[in-house]
């Protein structure tokens, strides 16, 4: 555990610490920060958070640039005695930032401080089908074959930005730029429910352990809990719409194969007959 006051950099060069396997073999931290551009504009929010941010990025300049802080290299010099307590020569943990790639000019202007930076980066292109394919195999029995399939045609036929799916594999949730989020049953690869609510590109989805809930989080710097119960879903359709969705809204809403119901059933319903897909045959 980090003690009080403790810089990243005194952390990691601790001459009593470190990190070691199961099999007393030692290990190299890595650290990674992911949505690191949320520094350039979460942390831009407040005078608090722009002080916070500050400080986190000097500290990161510290770890990065392998330097203890000047408060720590002050204290050396009152003590040098506490030096006993500091490995100098430990290489202390490596770090990976990920962040969007129009944030790189932000990124830049931190070189100044921290000149290491941006040395080695690499641009992480879309994955095509085939390299989808073997990430997925790299879980071994976690997803097999069939599934790994469907989550794959769904994602690209909705160019889903995130996709997550239901701990019984039995559903699938994409997130896009089109500010929606989407429920697909995986068996039959048709959606469930799309869930409206984001004002900008949706950027991360997960179930939760139970599959009662989906939070999703977008560029909108908001984080979403959606409860799946279906009688929930029309009760926010409801409230999003502020009448009985039509016909059109429905099958875009809740699929093409779902028997339309009212969303609000103290307005009128529409006018036409809203028929589904097996009715049609």
């Amino acid at each position: 555990m980090a003690e009080p006051d403790e810089s990243l950099w005194a952390y990691f060069h601790r001459a009593s610490a470190g990190f070691w396997n199961l099999r007393r073999r030692p290990l190299l931290p890595v650290l990674v920060f992911d949505q690191f551009e949320e520094v350039f504009t979460l942390g831009q929010e407040s005078e608090a958070s722009r002080s916070a941010a500050q400080a986190f990025l000097n500290e990161l300049a510290d770890l990065v640039e392998d330097r203890p802080s000047e408060a720590l290299s002050q204290a050396l010099e009152r003590d040098p005695a506490h030096s006993a307590a500091i490995d100098f020569e430990r290489r202390g943990c490596k770090l990976l930032l990920s962040l969007r790639e129009d944030f790189l000019p932000d990124v830049e202007g931190l070189r100044a401080r921290i000149p290491s930076l941006m040395r080695n980066r690499f641009r992480l292109l879309p994955m095509d089908a085939a390299q989808a394919r073997e990430v997925i195999a790299s879980g071994g029995e976690l997803v097999g074959p069939a599934v790994a399939e469907r989550i794959i045609g769904l994602a690209w036929r909705n160019q889903a930005v995130s996709v997550a799916f239901s701990s019984d594999s039995t559903r699938l949730a994409s997130a896009s730029s089109d500010e929606n989020v989407i429920l697909w049953e995986l068996e039959s690869q048709r959606p469930l429910a799309t869930l409206a609510g984001h004002k900008a590109e949706v950027n991360s989805v997960v179930f939760t352990p139970d599959g009662k809930r989906l939070v999703s989080g977008g560029n909108d710097q908001t984080v979403r809990v959606w409860d799946l119960d279906p009688a929930h879903l029309l009760e926010q359709a409801c409230q999003t719409a502020g009448r009985n969705l039509s016909c059109s809204e429905w099958r875009t809403t809740f699929g093409r194969d779902q028997p339309y119901r009212p969303t609000c059933p103290a307005f009128a319903p529409p006018a036409q007959t809203c028929m589904t897909t097996a009715a049609r045959r």
